[in-house]
């Protein structure tokens, strides 16, 4: 194999080229493509794919089929997979300074670091809603590194007990490649996963911070009361399932004394199903409904803040998260003068309060157009004149979020007025030539013109129309307003889908 050329992908996986990327910084010989070298100058993209093609192959996921059954891939989760897993994480983030390194290759404008909730549905909320501005999403690798596991709580030495555990963190990053592939998530470690001590000063920290604010003390509880609520419905279903058959048995004949045979399987057979969809539910072998024992089940919102802000310093990032305490940590951070400054950072936590229903819907190509298509930097400046004029004196201030909002909702509203002003002209130009026929000439047609005479009306037509047409075409392209009008448009029409199916159903 030949030393990469300037043209060529970089090596390293990062999807730059390589004279954009790692040429005067590494030497990828042939020699260096393999083994820890190669893995020490992968970036943060490159260990990710990397990791993909060892998660996809323990769990037997034939990717260029796609995923054909979540079940199949619960059953391939065995002590072996899990092992094989944790194992492939050791390899690719060895020690904190391959860490520092990866690190060190980040810092493009606008980086957010997601620091929310990880529950599948609102990580990718937060990933499409933040990738219309945002150059890409770095996001803290949900599995455990075993670096720094007791023996008794280490994936490794003991997989029989992270099976659980180890589909959920799947099913995140299985829901994330294809943001990964694409180039607009990386998935990184936390310095903590290296460093014991600063992992146990930075819940220090923390406690003194809770303990010394009532109101701190009250949005994380209440945040509780409602993830536990809202939030853990996966698990409510998870423990309701692990009834054991012969219990819904004996259930259905208390409830039901003349319950036939046929009835009591048609209700183990309901929660077969049911079990099988759920999304980390894995049964005791045998067939008993029994869910597997001894399991650790845990639940991550990436890093605390602590270890989120410095991990933000060194890699050039602001923060973004759907939890409302950890907005208000950052706003009681008196020592963090850096985050603060960075001007995406008061703009990220009122875009992520902002309740347009045009914003849930965005997905990967539309993220992926914006910057495909050179609009990615237009959608920047617009969003940043957007904020500007809402933005309070207090740019942290919850109040900056109802304003942006209503600012949003004006560019959207002028931006349908324009766009129906160009559908209303070229309705119009087409109604005229259609209505204006050719005015009578029987000079013309005497003379056998009339044919020609035609043709060149026909192309008075389509020129007209064809300038219109590209009047609504350019400004769907160049304006980042009408952008969001094309996604609650988009938004409504799902919504009357479904509504109309429900009819239909019903």
């Amino acid at each position: 194999m030949n030393a990469p050329r300037d043209s060529d992908e970089c090596p390293c996986e990062s999807g730059k080229a390589f004279g954009d990327c790692c040429k005067g910084i590494v030497d990828w010989s042939p020699e260096s493509l393999r083994g820890e070298a190669y893995v020490r100058n992968l970036s943060i993209r490159g260990k990710n794919l990397l990791f993909l093609g060892d998660l996809f192959s323990a769990l037997q996921i034939d990717r260029p089929r796609g995923l054909e059954s979540w079940a199949r891939v619960k059953r391939a989760c065995s002590d072996r997979a899990v092992r094989e897993i944790h194992e492939s994480i050791l390899e690719l983030w060895p020690d904190e300074a391959d860490l520092t390194r990866a690190y060190s290759r980040e810092g493009e404008l606008g980086t957010a670091l997601y620091v929310g909730t990880y529950e599948p549905d609102a990580l990718l909320r937060g990933i499409t809603r933040h990738c219309l501005y945002a150059d890409k999403m770095l996001i803290f690798d949900p599995f455990i590194h075993a670096l720094r596991s007791r023996p008794e709580y280490n994936p490794i030495e003991n997989p029989q007990e992270f099976r659980i555990d180890t589909i959920r963190c799947a099913l995140l990053w299985v829901a994330l490649s294809p943001w990964i592939e694409a180039g607009l998530v990386q998935v990184i470690r936390s310095p903590g996963d290296f460093d014991v001590q600063l992992q146990l000063d930075s819940f220090e920290v923390e406690r003194q911070r809770y303990e010394s604010s009532s109101e701190l003390k009250r949005l994380f509880e209440e945040e509780v009361k409602e993830k536990l609520k809202s939030g853990l419905t996966d698990h409510d279903d998870y423990r309701r399932l692990g009834t054991p058959n012969a219990v819904l048995a004996r259930a259905m004949l208390e409830c039901n004394p003349n319950a036939t045979e046929e009835d009591i399987q048609g209700l183990i057979a309901y929660f077969d199903r049911r079990r099988a969809e759920h999304r980390y539910f894995i049964e005791e072998p045998g067939g008993s409904g029994r869910p597997l024992n001894n399991q650790y089940i845990r639940w991550t919102s990436g890093a605390n803040y602590e270890i989120s802000k410095i991990v933000a310093g060194l890699t050039g990032s602001h923060l973004v998260t759907d939890i409302r305490a950890r907005w208000y940590e950052l706003t009681l951070d008196t020592d963090n003068d850096a985050l603060k400054s960075d001007p995406w950072q008061p703009f990220a936590k009122a875009f992520s309060g902002i309740g347009l229903k045009c914003l849930e819907g965005v997905s990967l190509g539309d993220a992926l157009s914006l910057r495909q298509d050179g609009r990615l930097s237009s959608m920047r400046s617009f969003l940043r004149r957007v904020w500007e004029a809402a933005r309070s004196d207090d740019a942290f201030d919850e109040s900056s979020i109802a304003t942006l909002t209503e600012e949003l909702r004006a560019e959207i509203s002028g931006a349908e007025s324009e766009w129906d002003r160009i559908s209303r002209e070229m309705r119009l130009r087409l109604g005229l030539q259609v209505a204006g026929t050719p005015p009578s000439a029987p000079g013309a047609v005497a003379a056998g013109y009339g044919e020609l005479y035609a043709a060149g009306w026909l192309a008075a037509v389509a020129v007209n129309v064809g300038n219109a047409w590209h009047q609504r075409r350019s400004f769907a392209k160049r304006s980042p307003s009408a952008f969001f009008l094309s996604l609650e448009r988009r938004s409504g029409n799902a919504s009357g889908a479904k509504a109309a199916k429900k009819i239909t159903e019903s």
